[in-house]
């Protein structure tokens, strides 16, 4: 009987740690992440050809209404959230082609000009037809929780939100990414 306490102690112990690091990091899951088709891999690619002036926006507008609908008259075929953010404005638009798909990027600056990039994508183009990838183990901790990291000297963060993943590039704060950003979602 002494010895069944610490024995079955250890036993939860185990399982506890066992469980716990089955869960990757954050990091790691970012990291993991290859291929001209992996949407992260596309965003940061074209986050930087912003930033060195290789990509300009197709439409320049601050009206969330005439970005939408921009984006689909050149043919993105999903609905598009473009949230207002206190901390930025939104400047523009680019629609890509990825294998005959359209695809949904905006473009926020502020005063300071620090840039916010996002990509946006329905999760059926990385789940389903395959278009775009992301890794499974990533889309997996996307349905619990957003991932919120410095990449690549860029605040980033990815999440999941009504049936889109959003891919987001900055060199602006990660805390203000985390703080502004991310709850205007909400």
């Amino acid at each position: 009987p002494q010895i069944v306490i610490p024995l079955a102690a250890a036993c939860i112990l185990i399982v506890i740690f066992l469980f716990h690091s089955a869960t990757p990091a954050p990091e790691n899951l970012v990291a993991e992440q290859r291929g001209q088709s992996n949407m992260l891999v596309q965003a940061v690619n074209n986050f930087s050809s912003i930033v060195d002036g290789k990509l300009s926006a197709q439409i320049l507008s601050d009206d969330p209404q005439k970005i939408s609908n921009f984006f689909t008259s050149a043919g993105v075929n999903y609905s598009t959230v473009i949230p207002k953010c206190k901390d930025w404005t939104l400047a523009g638009g680019v629609v890509s082609d990825e294998k005959g798909v359209k695809f949904a990027h905006h473009i926020y600056t502020d005063n300071k000009h620090h840039i916010v990039y996002i990509y946006q994508a329905d999760i059926d183009f990385i789940q389903g037809e395959k278009v775009l990838t992301l890794t499974d183990d990533l889309i997996e901790y996307l349905n619990h929780d957003p991932i919120v990291i410095n990449y690549k000297n860029f605040a980033s963060a990815i999440w999941l939100n009504d049936h889109k993943v959003f891919v987001l590039i900055s060199n602006d704060s990660l805390s203000k990414i985390k703080r502004n950003f991310l709850t205007s979602l909400n």
